[in-house]
């Protein structure tokens, strides 16, 4: 009887410490994978603005002034949605794995070097018939997407790790190669 007890004096504080740390985890995991959601949607919607700043909206349009107009309101609705990626980014970076918060990063950094691109004037339609507003444009509408799919693998990346005995495995895989390079 005296043995029952002296098992159940150890095991119990060791399974307590135990599932504290598996809750912590998971909590965090929990918290992670929110935050990667919405920064995901952010980013979409980043994307989105971009891709239709690229394009001019001549649908309906009565005159050049009012396609002008439309052109530097979708500039105007894709900047706000990088200052509102930038705010919502900065204020969960410490969620994110360093690998995916770099990532993030050069995205933003894309977007922010496409607005630097820019005339000042928004309305300026002309830009967009130079060689460097076609490149620019080329950069929103099919660079910015390239890179959201690059950006889906890597939250798919930390979202969904391979099981312990892949990681295993591939660190036995590395390990073995560099034995072999040292010899």
């Amino acid at each position: 009887m005296g043995y029952f007890h002296r098992d159940a004096l150890v095991s119990g504080p060791v399974a307590y410490v135990v599932g504290l740390a598996q809750s912590r985890r998971q909590r965090l995991e929990e918290r992670r994978a929110e935050v990667i959601a919405e920064l995901f949607r952010h980013l979409y919607i980043v994307q989105d603005a971009f891709y239709k700043w690229s394009h001019l909206e001549e649908a309906g349009a009565t005159s050049r002034e009012v396609i002008a107009d439309r052109h530097g309101e979708r500039g105007m609705a894709a900047m706000n949605t990088l200052s509102d990626l930038k705010l919502y980014y900065y204020s969960n970076e410490p969620w994110l794995y360093p690998s995916t918060s770099v990532r993030v990063k050069e995205f933003i950094e894309l977007a922010e070097s496409i607005v630097d691109s820019h005339p000042s004037n928004l309305k300026d339609i002309d830009f967009l018939e130079t060689d460097e507003g076609r490149r620019v444009s080329m950069r929103m509408s099919i660079a910015m997407p390239q890179f959201m799919n690059s950006l889906i693998e890597e939250f798919r990346t930390v979202l969904y790790p391979p099981p312990w005995y892949v990681r295993a495995l591939e660190w036995l895989e590395t390990r073995g190669k560099r034995d072999d390079a040292q010899q």
